[in-house]
């Protein structure tokens, strides 16, 4: 996989001088900065996002799907509404302000929490603000579990990852499997107490109208020690009654519907609107403004050495605007993107699409 390039929207490769008045573009900062290198996804892959300008509720661009890269920034203190994002796909780069709850974010490891509830591959979090340990994260509890502590952790930023982690099965699951543990069923219908040890403190609640599957690990007298993965984003693992559980048998009822994993996956990318206007292709990286009401435009990207774009007409006597042919990440109207009209003086040109 190749590896993230940092873009510099600030002094690109070309020297031509900007119009008088467009802005720079603002260099993010931030104690936690996060590199997507296998496609940032969101989550809700379905809907489209926003891109703003930073420090604005104006939209550049719009990224449909997954982008094939990014960066995220965790400024410090309480979550704001956006942060500060890089976006990468089919040779466009933007660099603005994204929805704070946009991306997903994976543990690089198994979090455990109150020793009973650990988390998988498939678990989402979402962050809450920076602090003095790191990530503040929050996740929703197990489906029909009710955890007793407050479903929030700290994370140090190299704990948490914008990638897909497969992370293995715990020591105790994995120890159950190859001493061929027992299939059990909880009791449906009743709220079912989990403790941390057998007799011990009461760490959560099951509830749940019919039966679910667990696995049976351990014995006490009275008690079972029991692994819940039902729901595909946790493994739970702690001690209940023995009279909570029976058997399980080819005609017990279903489990309860537990949610779709939300592993990620790549979404279907809707294909961009095909531009009218010229197509053109530049033999170094094309530095692009985003055009803003009431404001000169602000540098916001680049079309990377070799990638085809539509010029859509002119924009004043030194700008062209631009379109995109295809990838996740479009301008968000077709007078959004402009660039100098002589940094595209000499780019290839080809008036069919490619």
């Amino acid at each position: 996989m190749r590896a993230l390039l940092l873009v510099v929207l600030v002094g690109c490769t070309r020297s031509s001088t900007s119009p008088a008045g467009w802005r720079a573009s603002i260099e993010p900062s931030a104690p936690c900065v996060l590199t997507a290198r296998a496609g940032l996804v969101p989550l809700e892959p379905e809907r489209s996002q926003d891109v703003f300008l930073p420090g604005t509720s104006h939209a550049f661009a719009r990224v449909t799907g997954a982008a094939s890269r990014g960066r995220l920034w965790y400024p410090e203190g309480p979550r704001p509404e956006r942060q500060p994002v890089e976006l990468e796909d089919e040779g466009i780069v933007v660099r603005g302000s994204l929805a704070s709850t946009a991306a997903r974010l994976s543990a690089t490891s198994a979090v455990t929490m109150d020793g009973h509830l650990a988390t998988t591959a498939s678990t989402p979090f979402q962050w809450q603000g920076v602090g003095p340990g790191g990530l503040q994260l929050s996740y929703d509890a197990p489906t029909g579990f009710t955890p007793l502590t407050p479903t929030r952790v700290s994370r140090t930023c190299e704990a948490m990852s914008l990638d897909p982690i497969d992370l293995p099965a715990s020591g105790t699951r994995r120890t159950a499997e190859a001493n061929g543990a027992q299939p059990m069923r909880l009791v449906g219908g009743r709220s079912i107490p989990l403790h941390g040890t057998a007799a011990g403190p009461v760490v959560g609640t099951f509830s749940s109208e019919r039966e679910r599957p667990v696995t049976a690990v351990a014995r006490a007298v009275g008690w079972l020690r029991i692994i819940a993965t039902d729901d595909p984003r946790y493994e739970i693992d702690g001690w209940i009654a023995e009279g909570d559980a029976r058997p399980a048998d080819t005609n017990a009822p279903g489990p309860t519907a537990a949610p779709s994993a939300t592993t990620p996956t790549t979404p279907s990318i809707a294909p961009a609107i095909e531009p009218a206007g010229a197509r053109l292709r530049c033999s170094a990286e094309l530095r692009f403004a985003a055009t803003e009401p009431d404001a000169p435009p602000r540098w916001s990207g680049i079309v990377r050495a070799g990638t085809w774009f539509a010029v859509l007409g002119d924009a004043g006597a030194e700008a062209v605007r631009l379109g995109v042919l295809r990838g996740a990440i479009q301008p968000s109207t077709p007078t959004s993107w402009v660039a100098l009209r002589s940094e595209v003086a000499g780019c290839e040109r080809r008036d069919a699409a490619p």
